[in-house]
């Protein structure tokens, strides 16, 4: 019984400290490959501040962006633009060092693990 116990009481705090610990992340939730617009959106749709120190992308050509913007508030979104995009809209907004393309694999990293994968 005592070994139950113990066992249960162990359980209990690795579940309750590993929903603790769990990483809010950024979401990709918009991305466009064509001319009117080379783009991929991150979203913060948690309800707390997120550091985005240590997130990258990567369109699976060898190709790696850390992104700069340090802190994405409850509920906001950033814009990154394809480094080939020069729209009205791009104009002093953060610029990937790759341009986006049909076919390839978008990918959010977050210290070397992947956060998302999406097919564009």
């Amino acid at each position: 019984r005592n070994e139950w116990i113990v066992f249960m009481t162990a359980f209990l705090g690795v579940l309750v400290f590993g929903m603790i610990k769990k990483r809010i992340s950024p979401e990709i939730t918009e991305y466009m490959t064509k001319n009117n617009g080379n783009y991929v959106v991150l979203s913060n749709r948690s309800d707390k501040s997120i550091s985005l120190s240590g997130y990258y992308l990567s369109d699976g050509n060898n190709e790696l962006y850390e992104i700069p913007i340090a802190m994405l508030g409850a509920g906001e979104s950033v814009r990154l633009y394809g480094k080939n995009y020069y729209g009205a809209d791009s104009l002093g907004q953060c610029k990937l060092n790759f341009n986006l393309g049909s076919g390839e694999k978008l990918t959010l990293y977050y210290r070397g693990d992947i956060v998302e994968s999406v097919d564009m």
